[in-house]
């Protein structure tokens, strides 16, 4: 952090200390109640006003006021939910590929990682998104001449979108032939069929789309479809969303002239049939069947609704 910050961030603390905390009434707002608001509002203004500060001077600014925040994080947000899931997906560990803030990461750096349990996310979000915040002077007039730049920010948007139509199509065109399999000569056959063919299937279909698709897990069938460790702490956080029941939202990275985006695969019934739990959904003969093919196969035991592994799609800008 620079000198300058530096001091702007002690003045600020010093500032904020001797400022006394709101006591603001809040009522219910869906099924939010005012006690979660309240625990928002204490935590926001104890822990992350002295930084989003709406009153700090532009030399002295180190992170954009809470009503930019605001503002980011809800543009396109059709609900509560979404707002929330973007804003903690982010605070669970802060990084420029999880920021939709690009311009204030370029001047600011990104926020360190604070140690706040996903209740206190919940409720920190609430206060952000449910109450208003504090804008400065300048705030409308910055909004309007930096939309050009939120608008190229959008262009991500875009690829997000992108990358999840290029993986759905693909998954049309396996899903299509595995099901005509299984239809036609049984889930073994589907096995044999999958072994020879779901690769070039899948190399068909980037060479189609013009772009690179593959799929990957933590618990591969194939040992070449093992995720590497980005794709591990993706995979552990949309887990983690599935848990909680909260929807997986898509992530993007960018890598010079590429970006690069993990949609979830998700469990269903068909699914099951080969990486299901054995003596129920997977049957015997089936299972030896995968040994004969995979010998060292991890994709069993698996429920609907669970994450199987991820699409990968790399695309160029």
């Amino acid at each position: 952090m620079k000198y300058l910050q530096l001091v702007a961030l002690l003045l600020s603390l010093a500032l904020f200390s001797c400022t006394p905390k709101k006591n603001s009434s809040f009522e219910q707002i869906g099924n939010i109640t005012p006690e979660v608001l309240r625990q928002g509002e204490t935590i926001v203004l104890s822990q992350c006003i002295a930084c989003h500060n709406a009153q700090a001077s532009e030399i002295g600014r180190i992170a954009p006021p809470m009503i930019a925040v605001k503002r980011r994080y809800s543009l396109d947000t059709p609900s509560f939910e979404v707002f929330k899931n973007r804003i903690s997906l982010f605070m669970k560990d802060p990084s420029e590929n999880r920021a939709l803030m690009y311009n204030a990461v370029r001047k600011f750096g990104v926020m360190p990682k604070l140690s706040f349990t996903d209740n206190q996310l919940d409720a920190i979000s609430a206060y952000i998104y449910y109450t208003e915040q504090e804008k400065p002077e300048w705030f409308d007039a910055h909004w309007e001449e930096s939309h050009d730049k939120i608008d190229n920010e959008e262009e991500s948007n875009d690829m997000t979108k992108l990358g999840l139509q290029l993986a759905m199509k693909t998954k049309k065109v396996l899903g299509k032939n595995l099901m005509k399999q299984i239809n036609n000569n049984g889930t073994i056959a589907a096995l044999t069929f999958c072994d020879e063919n779901a690769y070039h299937l899948t190399d068909s279909m980037s060479m189609e789309l013009d772009t690179d698709i593959s799929r990957v897990s933590d618990l591969p069938r194939n040992p070449d479809n093992q995720a590497n460790k980005k794709q591990l702490e993706y995979i552990e956080i949309a887990k983690q969303a599935l848990e909680d029941g909260k929807p997986i939202i898509p992530l993007l990275t960018e890598d010079e002239n590429v970006v690069t985006g993990f949609y979830p695969i998700i469990t269903n019934k068909m699914c099951l049939q080969c990486h299901g739990t054995l003596g129920k959904e997977l049957k015997s003969e089936t299972h030896a069947k995968i040994k004969e093919l995979y010998p060292n196969d991890l994709a069993i035991g698996y429920k609907e609704n669970q994450l199987r592994g991820i699409w990968v799609v790399e695309m160029i800008k």
